[in-house]
C-alpha cells in the first residue's frame, strides 16, 4: 500500500493510491507542506508516511499548486509591469515568491520600450498660454525656498513666494 498528494474536494489530500482513504489534509505554504491531524497509533512507521508525501510532491505529481503561479519569462515580464528580465528571474529564483518559469526566452535586440515609457503629458488647462490671467488671482504660483543658512533677522529659514500670472 502507497500514499499519494491527491485533489478531494478542492483541497490536497495524503490518500492510499488505491484511493479509498484519506490519511490527512495538506497545504502548500510558500514551498513547505503543512499537515493539521490528530496523533494516533500507526501500524506503519509514521516516516515512511511523510516521506512517501514529500517524495511525490518532489518527482511531481501532474497537478499544479495554486499557491504558485507558472508562466514563461515574457508573460511575467508584461504582468509585473515591463519589470527587467534579470529583475524577473531574480525573483523567481527565490522559493518564497511563487513564481516559477516555464521558459527563459528573451526578445533579442529589443529593449522594452515600454517598461521605459514615461506617464502621458500632462494637462496644459490653466497654465502657461492657456491661464486665464485676464481675471485677478486666477492662477497663482509659489516657490518655497529653503532650508537657508543664515536664518533672516527673524530666524526663519524657508522662503515662499507668490506670483499671480495677471501681476507677472
Amino acid at each position: 500500500m502507497g500514499y499519494l498528494l491527491a485533489q478531494r474536494g478542492g483541497r490536497r489530500v495524503l490518500a492510499t493510491k488505491d484511493g479509498r482513504r484519506v490519511v490527512f489534509d495538506v497545504d502548500l505554504r510558500k514551498n513547505v507542506l503543512v499537515v493539521e491531524g490528530r496523533v494516533m497509533k500507526l501500524r506503519e512507521a509514521p516516516a515512511e508516511v511523510v516521506m512517501a508525501a514529500l517524495e511525490e510532491e518532489v518527482h511531481g505529481g501532474n497537478e499544479l499548486s495554486p499557491d504558485v503561479q507558472y508562466g514563461t519569462l515574457l508573460d511575467f515580464h508584461k504582468r509585473l509591469g515591463h519589470l527587467n528580465y534579470a529583475s524577473v528571474e531574480r525573483l523567481a529564483r527565490d522559493p518564497s515568491s511563487g513564481i516559477v518559469l516555464t521558459d527563459h526566452k528573451r526578445l533579442i535586440g529589443l529593449t522594452c520600450a515600454e517598461g521605459k515609457q514615461s506617464k502621458g503629458r500632462q494637462s496644459q488647462k490653466d497654465s502657461g498660454a492657456h491661464s486665464p490671467i485676464d481675471r485677478i488671482g486666477r492662477v497663482i504660483c509659489s516657490d518655497l525656498k529653503g532650508p537657508m543658512t543664515p536664518r533672516d533677522r527673524v530666524g526663519n529659514r524657508y522662503l515662499i513666494n507668490f506670483v499671480g500670472h495677471k501681476s507677472n
